[in-house]
Order: structure tokens, then C-alpha cells, then sequence
């Protein structure tokens, strides 16, 4: 696969934060970097706080960038979260073919502080892969949803035809907000915070 893309909205992101001189646009802040993962924050965050892990690769999902990469992902999720047993890690796993709920189709990774709770929002609603303690994704050619929160347990779901944004539509039923669409409420005051939070 190609390193980027040039109609893809998170190698655009990428590319404007690693600007030298200073003048990415605000949600494009890199905060964390790794050799394969950018740490930027999320536009239209539900909470102050929340970031996307965003591959440098322009691969479509965590498993499609490889072993190497997810260990790598593994260590940063270990190492860098200031609340972990806090935190709610969630990635809408795409293909080539579908979308499994994501907005874009570039790996990423969203996590939400305060949110762990959430991560069985879809136990019993939809198929599930793998539930337990380590990190398992199905083969980069099958659509999946991960979740891992509370207690480190990974929840990996069947992903196939999700609608966009389902696991945003599906967290913000739960606590009665219609705020779930980032593209309508870009939230640039948490944005503010959410850099303030993770420097």
C-alpha cells in the first residue's frame, strides 16, 4: 500500500502537522508521535481529551498495517494514556471494500477518556470476534469494531455494513446527547482542552 493519499482526510491532517513552521490548523496538533502512529485530536470530541492514534501508513485499519505496528500500538496504548483504567480505546476496522463505520478510511484509533464503561455498548447487538484479554483483530480483510475499556477486555465485533459513525451514534444514545456527528459539531473549545489535557 501507498504511504498516503492524496484524497484521504487523515494524510491531509498529517501532512499539515507536520508542518515546521508552526501553522497546522488547531486540530491537527500532533501530540504523541511514534515511528508508525501520530497521536492528533479528535474533531467534534465527545469529551475534552479525546485524540485519535492515527497510522503514518495509509492502511485502512489497525490489523492491515501489521504485527509490527500493532505491538507498537499495543505499547503506546500501555504507556501513554494519563487515566487508563479510564479510557475508552475504539476503532471503526475497515477494508479496502467497507467502511465497518468509519468516517475515513485511514487506520486510526479513537480514545476517549472517561468513557471505558461504553465498551460493551454493542455486547449483544451485534456478532462478536474475540472478547478477552489480549489484543486480537480478525484478518485485514474482515470489517471489525474494537473496543477495549474497563479492565483492559478487548471486544472485537463482526463490522460488515456499519453505518458511518455508528459507534459515536451508539455512545451518545446512551447518554442522551445528539451530538454525534463531528462533521456538524467540530467542538473546537475541547479541541483546545484536549491539547491542554495531553501536554
Amino acid at each position: 500500500m501507498s504511504t498516503s493519499n492524496s484524497t484521504c482526510q487523515l494524510c491531509s491532517a498529517l501532512q499539515d502537522a507536520a508542518r515546521a513552521d508552526g501553522s497546522a490548523r488547531i486540530e491537527n496538533t500532533p501530540l504523541h508521535e511514534t515511528k508508525s502512529f501520530v497521536v492528533l485530536p479528535c474533531v467534534g470530541p465527545l469529551v475534552a481529551g479525546q485524540v485519535m492514534v492515527v497510522s503514518r501508513r495509509h492502511c485502512p485499519s489497525l490489523a492491515s498495517l501489521g504485527l509490527d505496528a500493532v505491538l507498537e500500538y499495543q505499547s503506546l496504548a500501555a504507556e501513554l494514556p494519563k487515566e487508563p483504567e479510564s479510557l475508552l480505546e475504539a476503532e471503526h476496522g475497515a477494508t479496502d471494500t467497507d467502511c465497518a463505520g468509519a468516517c475515513v478510511m485511514h487506520a486510526h484509533v479513537h480514545w476517549l477518556p472517561g468513557f471505558a464503561q461504553y465498551a460493551d455498548v454493542f455486547d449483544g447487538v451485534l456478532p462478536q470476534f474475540h472478547f478477552g484479554p489480549d489484543l486480537q483483530l480478525p484478518a485485514p480483510s474482515i470489517p471489525y469494531l474494537f473496543l477495549r475499556g474497563a479492565g483492559g477486555c478487548v471486544r472485537v465485533f463482526d463490522g460488515a455494513g456499519l453505518p458511518s459513525q455508528m459507534l459515536r451514534q451508539a455512545i451518545c444514545s446512551a447518554l442522551g446527547r445528539d451530538d454525534w456527528d463531528w462533521r456538524v459539531k467540530p467542538r473546537y473549545d475541547l479541541i483546545r482542552e484536549t491539547i491542554a489535557y495531553w501536554r
